[in-house]
């Protein structure tokens, strides 16, 4: 998990600084994704392998940023 978290959160930098987002709104964004990530990873995938797609949408116009995370593992049972 170690590696493809890396990749995740050099992905989600490298995107948050090309749209001239503030160094303290992006660290507060990786700490959010990173435990999205890492609970999906833990819950979703017990075994310890599986897919994740991470996508990030930006509009440039109202600055608003979003963060999709979406995998085929076990299903979240709120309940």
């Amino acid at each position: 998990m170690g590696e493809a978290l890396a990749d995740a959160l050099g992905f989600v930098e490298q995107t948050l600084e090309s749209v001239g987002c503030p160094l303290k709104t992006q660290m507060a964004l990786c700490v959010a994704i990173e435990e999205v990530f890492v609970n999906v990873a833990n819950y979703a995938y017990p075994n310890g392998e599986g897919d994740l797609t991470l996508s990030i949408g930006f509009n440039d116009k109202t600055r608003l940023l979003t963060f999709r995370i979406k995998d085929k593992g076990i299903p979240f049972d709120p309940l």
